[in-house]
């Protein structure tokens, strides 16, 4: 582990090529326990898509949504409501075009969901059950946990889903030939087919926040696992 900077009190961070986003809870009078957590890099690395919410929990209390603002955080309150639901939401991801975003939702009877929707905000759809989705490097699959801690692959259209790992939180590799994710406290890496599973890391803390692949990190990226309330960067190679 090597430390590679300080943050106070980060809830999510997100890695895209040598930068990290951070996303903090913050607190603001008359608005109960506001939080922003899973956040997300756009392909080109100018956008930063995340969830914003009021408890910071799954229930039928929470009130959450997408939003999407410029990653050079010049103006942190200059912001784009992607979603207006307001329910709470499980992960979201970009398409590699920056055109749409997948992301995770619950029903009212707080069943797991998947839809996509344009960056502006039009056009949303539900392509199946789950949550914690990953958009293939191509633009034409989805990894996710399909709610039962199952990662499964599927077409952007939801068909053709295929399970091929106990575990949740999938993450392409860049060349788009393995998906990382994690079960329990450890992480673990898979062909698309679910063959030649390998254990890649064992986390430093049962709290692993955010799983990605780093776009610059050799034939089929670099793990990192971002654990909650830590400051540290833990890279394996696969």
């Amino acid at each position: 582990p090597q430390r590679v900077f300080r943050v106070d009190d980060p809830s999510e961070l997100a890695v895209d090529g040598g930068r990290i986003a951070a996303a903090r809870r913050v607190v603001e009078p008359g608005d109960a326990c506001n939080c922003n957590f899973d956040p997300a890099w756009s392909r080109d690395g100018t956008k930063i898509a995340f969830v914003s919410g009021q408890r910071c929990c799954v229930d039928e209390q929470e009130q959450a949504d997408v939003y999407v603002m410029d990653a050079n955080g010049y103006d942190r309150h200059a912001r784009t409501r992607v979603t207006t639901d307001a329910r709470p939401k499980l992960g979201v991801a970009w398409s590699p075009d920056g055109k749409q975003l997948a992301f995770g939702y619950t029903t009212a009877g707080l069943a797991p969901k998947i839809a996509i929707v344009n960056a502006d905000g039009t056009g949303r759809h539900d392509v199946g059950d789950g949550r914690y989705p990953s958009w293939s490097p191509d633009g034409t699959r989805l990894a996710f946990d399909d709610g039962r801690n199952h990662v499964v692959v599927s077409n952007i259209d939801g068909l053709a889903r295929l399970q091929i790992a106990t575990g949740s939180r999938p993450a392409w590799s860049p060349d788009g030939s393995r998906i990382a994710y994690e079960n329990g406290a450890a992480v673990f890496s898979t062909r698309l087919d679910g063959s030649n599973t390998i254990r890649v890391a064992d986390s430093l803390s049962a709290f692993i926040r955010e799983l990605g692949y780093e776009v610059s990190g050799g034939k089929n990226g670099t793990v990192g696992l971002f654990k909650e309330q830590m400051t540290r960067l833990a890279a394996a190679e696969p």
